[in-house]
């Protein structure tokens, strides 16, 4: 199922929705590589964008974090460190696979964890930042 972005998920700061507008893009990319036999051959590289491109986000939101003087800074900066280690099981997992058929298990079992990973944070940690980006 593709993820879409709503403006319910927009915390108020252009780079960082612009950011998770993104991400959304490069899961539901990622996700269509897995459920694409045809397709599998580009998982690796667009696997590996979604990992570069996640930890460029997570430096600009700490930058942003600090600028605003957000309370939560080290904690969220904590929950970022986890979620890259979580994202770097995933791309060891799926590497590891090489160019194998996937069961659909397995790409629902990532697949949801890919949706976790993003809108429960998204959702539950980065919500907390918008009422302090709301006078930036």
């Amino acid at each position: 199922m593709t993820l879409m972005w709503r403006k319910q998920l927009e915390i108020g700061d252009e780079t960082i929705d612009v950011d998770h507008k993104y991400l959304i893009c490069m899961i539901n990319t990622v996700e269509l590589t897995m459920r694409t036999p045809e397709h599998r051959d580009l998982l690796p590289a667009t696997l590996e964008q979604l990992v570069e491109y996640t930890h460029a986000h997570f430096r600009r939101e700490e930058a942003i974090m600090l600028s605003v003087n957000y309370p939560r800074y080290q904690q969220h900066k904590e929950q970022h460190q986890r979620l890259i280690q979580e994202l770097d099981e995933i791309q060891k997992k799926i590497q590891a696979r090489g160019e194998g058929e996937f069961s659909q298990e397995e790409i629902s079992d990532l697949a949801n964890l890919f949706r976790h990973w993003l809108l429960e944070h998204l959702v539950k940690e980065d919500m907390l930042m918008k009422p302090f980006l709301a006078g930036k």
